[in-house]
């Protein structure tokens, strides 16, 4: 599960909500959640004081062998916060 899917509904907030809470659109929450779009360190920001959590919680993840790409895209984001993910 999508670790914005997951902080949202442990605060039980819907798709709905949490876009009307950050500015964007509920189609564009959706497509983050389903991995069809990459969470920018921007919206992460923006996204992470009403799911409760910090915004490099939102950008963490598990080491994934098979998508290359998302893996890219993610280390990308995390150097641009100065995280430096532990493998």
């Amino acid at each position: 599960m999508n670790k914005v899917k997951h902080y949202r509904l442990e605060k039980g907030l819907t798709q709905a909500d949490l876009a009307k809470l950050v500015g964007v659109s509920v189609y564009y929450i959706s497509r983050i959640e389903n991995n069809k779009r990459t969470l920018s360190t921007t919206l992460a920001a923006r996204i992470a004081p009403h799911l409760g959590v910090s915004a490099s919680d939102l950008l963490s993840y598990r080491y994934d062998y098979t998508n290359r790409s998302t893996r890219r895209c993610k280390l990308w984001n995390l150097k641009r916060l100065k995280i430096i993910p532990f493998f």
